[in-house]
């Protein structure tokens, strides 16, 4: 395969600097989901959906991972129940996990309250942390993208001729690469 096939027909890195930046702003935002083990399906879909890159959104969710899954999460699920306004969990409320009420629906309506009470807080903390890491992401990848496209362009013309506002030439007329 083609290296230039490859970097603009794959990857796609001749794509709008904001194409570029918003694949990364939904990789960084996704990241700090909990939806382990969907990520990259989600970034693709969201991608896809809103005509950002895929090639940068997916492996953006690599920043969570196992090493990094525990602070993100154990971070979001503070930062949510502050902002809820909920007391931390207690020895009581681990403790009442051991025994749960009998009767099927009372322990599903039991473990379920127990779960809303872990995954709001944690959500609303994560969603707030991706959406916070998301908007430098794409102001930084937008930025590069916008700086590094004019050397793509001259890269990428098959003519062999530099544009007119590379050379310092104020007529729209090209000049030839190599004298």
């Amino acid at each position: 395969m083609n290296g230039r096939f490859f970097l603009h027909q794959v990857l796609h890195c001749d794509d709008s600097p904001h194409r570029l930046a918003l694949g990364a702003a939904l990789g960084t935002l996704v990241a700090f989901t909990p939806t382990i083990g969907f990520q990259m399906a989600i970034v693709v879909l969201l991608a896809w959906s809103l005509r950002a890159n895929k090639a940068i959104g997916v492996p953006l969710v690599w920043i969570s991972n196992p090493l990094t899954i525990p602070p993100i999460f154990f971070i979001g699920y503070t930062l949510g129940r502050l902002l809820i306004g909920w007391p931390p969990l207690d020895y009581s409320w681990w403790a009442a996990l051991r025994t749960p009420p009998v009767g099927w629906w009372s322990a599903t309506w039991f473990y379920w309250s127990r779960t809303v009470e872990i995954a709001g807080p944690l959500w609303l903390g994560c969603l707030l942390m991706g959406l916070l890491a998301s908007i430098p992401a794409y102001a930084l990848v937008f930025n590069a993208a916008k700086r590094l496209h004019a050397g793509v362009e001259v890269d990428c013309d098959r003519t062999g001729v530099l544009p007119a506002k590379l050379t310092g030439e104020r007529s729209h007329r090209r000049r030839p690469l190599l004298p």
